[in-house]
């Protein structure tokens, strides 16, 4: 099992999905369904019930056990408040060693630097604890920042899919990108 030891930063505190964060993701996401409403789905950021992020974050932990999804959230060192979210999922092992890696921040803590800061020690963490040698982001055209952060991060793009996801009622465009491992030690692959 891998383990769930909070990861630190400079400015962050970056701790594996908890049930008991339940009412700090609730809030971080009410206070931000403008902001999210770009990249994640209404049947989501409409949820005000803190049962459904209590059992969503319980999925999330049992997920983490199984090694097929890691939630990461990031609290900021100063204000103990959760200020970012990110999801390594989608895993596949075998011969591809990949997975997608997706991100949300606080927009009040936008332009500061935090997402890369978290973005960052994520990627230390999939590549070095999790031993994956690709990792995949997809954004919408519009959304400029999360192109810029992913080019500071040494991303590439790939490719163009039209009508990649469907969300909030339409299907919409992404840019697609990727990371390798430079690191990535491949004894015990077929």
């Amino acid at each position: 099992m891998t383990d769930r030891t909070d990861i630190l930063t400079e400015r962050l505190i970056i701790k594996p999905a908890h049930r008991d964060m339940a009412a700090a993701v609730l809030k971080l996401h009410q206070e931000n369904r403008h902001h999210f409403r770009l990249g994640s789905p209404a049947s989501v950021l409409d949820r005000s019930d803190l049962e459904f992020w209590y059992k969503k974050l319980q999925l999330e932990e049992k997920k983490w056990n199984d090694e097929t999804e890691y939630g990461l959230y990031g609290y900021h060192k100063d204000t103990q408040q959760l200020i970012c979210q990110i999801q390594i999922s989608g895993i596949i092992r075998g011969v591809f060693q990949a997975a997608l890696i997706g991100y949300k921040i606080d927009q009040q803590y936008e332009g500061q630097g935090l997402m890369r800061e978290a973005m960052e020690a994520a990627l230390k963490f999939a590549f070095n604890t999790l031993c994956l040698h690709r990792l995949m982001a997809n954004y919408q055209p519009v959304n400029e920042r999360s192109g810029i952060l992913l080019k500071r991060l040494g991303f590439t793009i790939e490719g163009y899919a039209r009508d990649y996801l469907y969300l909030n009622g339409e299907w919409r465009d992404h840019i697609l990108t990727a990371l390798n491992n430079p690191d990535f030690n491949s004894k015990g692959l077929a």
